[in-house]
């Protein structure tokens, strides 16, 4: 009888370690999952943080894209001015020095394809060009 006394607190024993491993092991995923969580709210948050700020630029380049096409629709739509040289010869434009402009155009020479930026360049130029004859 005393020997099965024994055991049977020999297997309380390694119960009550294998329980205190459980506890342990519980905690440090417990502590685990607290840390997941915390870098789920942090990469949650940049993401709205992201969302908005692109968004925002989205917003803005459509509104270029709007602007560009209404200045494109606005240098098709607009008519060509009447040139001094070739209009009518009884209307002595060509004398005129207000209706001269009075800066150099610039006119590409090159093969190569100009970038978007030097194109919107030249588009804001020459659309100038065209307010000051209407």
């Amino acid at each position: 009888m005393e020997v099965k006394i024994n055991d049977l607190e020999f297997e309380l024993s390694k119960m009550k370690t294998a329980q205190d491993a459980n506890i342990t092991e519980l905690e440090k995923y417990k502590l685990f999952y607290q840390e997941e969580l915390e870098a789920k709210r942090s990469l949650s948050s940049e993401l709205n943080d992201t969302k908005k700020r692109l968004a925002a630029v989205s917003k803005d380049l459509r509104r270029e894209k709007k602007l560009k096409r209404s200045l494109l629709s606005a240098l098709t739509v607009r008519p060509v001015p009447e040139v001094p040289c070739c209009g009518n010869p009884e209307n002595n434009l060509v004398l005129n020095r207000d209706l001269v402009v009075k800066e150099n155009l610039v006119i590409p020479v090159s093969g190569a394809q100009q970038s978007n930026n030097s194109m919107d360049e030249y588009l804001t130029k020459v659309s100038a060009i065209f307010f000051f004859f209407p």
